[in-house]
C-alpha cells in the first residue's frame, strides 16, 4: 500500500514488516526507511492532515504511528484497533 502526504511532499510506502518514506522533492534520495516490527495489515496507509505523521496498518489489529523529526522518520508509538 501507499500514499501521497496531504502537502505532496512525501509518499508513504507500507511494505512486510517496514516503512518507506520518499521524499518526492529529491526522488532520486535513498528513502527513510521505518522498522515496524510486525506484519502489514489490511487497511493501509493514512496520514494526518499536517502531513507530520502517518500510520500504517499492522497484523492483528494494531496500527504503527510514524512521524517526522528533523529531516528522519520514527516509529513514535503503537495503536490497538478492537477487532470484531
Amino acid at each position: 500500500d501507499l500514499a501521497v502526504s496531504p502537502d505532496g511532499r512525501t509518499v508513504a510506502v507500507l511494505a512486510q514488516n517496514r516503512a518507506l518514506l520518499l521524499d518526492t522533492a529529491r526522488p532520486e534520495a535513498d528513502p527513510n526507511e521505518v522498522a515496524l516490527q510486525g506484519a502489514a495489515g489490511p487497511l493501509g496507509v493514512a496520514w494526518s492532515p499536517d502531513s507530520q505523521t502517518v500510520y500504517f496498518s499492522l497484523a492483528r489489529g494494531k496500527v504503527a504511528q510514524v512521524a517526522k523529526e528533523g529531516d528522519e522518520w520514527k516509529k513514535t508509538g503503537e495503536l490497538t484497533i478492537d477487532t470484531v
